[in-house]
């Protein structure tokens, strides 16, 4: 295992071999599998968004990314890769993921070009 990075209720890693692997809770579609707790009927959205066992979120992204760091906030995900593109999923009601909406993002996103190299130098100086 590369790395590790738990947020509030769900866990990512990043192996050796450059996949990325999550589980633990995506209502706010901080896994990045394309659903959160608002695609269930009232009242199943927490117990329907529980992923028990690890998913290969690697499946999720386009196939020519190799993701080289992980970081999970509270309730999103980012995901730097090798060609220093940020992506990111998840809750983003204030503007968390860096994208022009103030949407959760329940599939992995892009974040624009103009404001990604700021976020990828503070990723760095974090670690």
């Amino acid at each position: 295992m590369k790395q590790v990075s738990c947020g509030e209720a769900h866990t990512v890693i990043l192996t050796t071999e450059d996949k990325v692997w999550g589980w633990g809770m995506s209502n706010y579609g901080q896994l990045g599998l394309g659903f959160s707790g608002d695609n269930f009927e009232p009242g199943l959205g927490m117990a329907k968004s529980k992923v028990a066992e690890p998913v290969e979120i690697t499946e999720f992204l386009p196939e020519y990314v190799i993701v080289t760091q992980v970081v999970c906030g509270a309730a999103f995900t980012m995901f730097l890769t090798s060609e220093n593109e940020l992506y990111g999923c998840g809750i983003n009601d204030l503007g968390q993921l860096g994208l022009d909406t103030y949407l959760e993002e329940m599939q992995i996103a892009v974040l624009d070009r103009a404001r990604m190299n700021a976020k990828v130098a503070q990723m760095r100086e974090l670690n």
